[in-house]
């Protein structure tokens, strides 16, 4: 639209043209899809849609395509890119409407799509709260092993050691028949007698 406009004779028609245009306003009223689309901390979104950019100027905000002209002619309301991107804002508001409004379950296999920022936040409060909870679990857990360990082993001296190797070796083939070579249990029997 300005191309026309690079040299200096032709600054007294740019001003004039400027004199009869407006700011595109893009699109302010979608204040309670750009609340929809904030952070688990408040973080004002860069973006509603791959298409548009959400500009703050003045605690006030408004979402602009990404080919918004900015100057419009006086006697139109915004410029062409984001007066179609209202009818993509609407769709795109109605569907996080029925998203939010969806009942999920917070389990750790809901997909993270499915959630709004804040549920996506109570969902990582409760696995990282799961998390904790597991790692006292196992540890607790591992003393359990430990002390029925220490209390159930028996120390043998090598007199006994070579008495029941020997009385291992002697049943070998008469445990290989009862339990088949490579079957799990013929594995675990090897394992613990050595």
């Amino acid at each position: 639209m300005f191309n026309k406009f690079s040299s200096i004779q032709n600054a007294q028609e740019f001003c004039q043209l400027l004199s009869t245009c407006d700011v595109c306003p893009g699109n302010s009223d979608f204040s309670d899809l750009v609340n929809m689309k904030k952070g688990p901390g408040g973080q004002i979104p860069v973006r509603i849609t791959p298409n548009d950019k959400y500009i703050v100027f003045n605690s006030s905000g408004t979402i602009r395509h990404a080919k918004c002209t900015i100057i419009i002619p006086r006697d139109c309301k915004r410029c062409p890119p984001c007066t179609v991107h209202r009818s993509d804002l609407a769709s795109h508001r109605s569907k996080m409407k029925v998203k939010m409004n969806t009942p999920h379950d917070l389990s750790s296999t809901t997909p993270n799509s499915y959630l709004s920022h804040s549920k996506l936040h109570i969902k990582m409060t409760k696995l990282q709260a799961d998390r904790r909870r597991l790692k006292r679990r196992s540890g607790y857990l591992e003393l359990k092993i430990e002390e029925i360990y220490r209390n159930e082993i028996a120390i043998l001296s090598h007199q006994q050691l070579a008495s029941l190797d020997k009385s291992l070796e002697d049943c070998a083939e008469q445990m290989n028949s009862v339990l088949p070579v490579g079957s799990n249990r013929n594995l675990i029997f090897n394992r613990e007698s050595r």
